[in-house]
């Protein structure tokens, strides 16, 4: 895997505070499955915003883990793959895996390559997102 080195730094974690409008709260029904609108701003979960500190420089993927490299590790996943029209193509990322399947999947890369591989915090990978902004 390439990985890229992401330095420490303070940034603003989650969105400011904002009442979300009722649309977007309300859950609706589609196609038989209950839904909930998210909106383009962050999720509810994501307030109020607040400060974090990287505290240590760490690596991550440069790009997302695929589907072609996930199946290397857990062949029978190709049957979720198209799942509700989500990641069908070998190079697409790979998703609906859960925490402890994509820790799983760590621990069998480290062995594997003798590198140690672990699955972001929330914090990193928000901030490795942002770019550090």
């Amino acid at each position: 895997m390439e990985m890229v080195r992401i330095e420490a730094g303070t940034f603003s974690m989650g969105q400011a505070e904002a009442p979300l409008p009722q649309s977007l709260t309300d859950v609706f029904e589609h196609d038989g499955h209950r839904r909930i609108y998210v909106p383009a701003n962050g999720d509810f979960d994501e307030r109020p915003g607040h400060e974090v500190t990287i505290s240590r420089p760490y690596y991550m993927g440069s790009t997302e883990v695929t589907n072609r490299q996930y199946e290397m590790f857990d062949p029978l996943h190709l049957y979720k793959r198209g799942k509700d029209g989500f990641s069908i193509d070998s190079d697409e990322a790979v998703v609906f895996v859960s925490w402890e399947e994509a820790s799983a999947f760590c621990a069998w890369l480290s062995e594997r390559e003798d590198i140690p591989y672990r699955v972001p915090t929330e914090a990193e990978g928000e901030y490795a997102c942002r770019a550090g902004t």
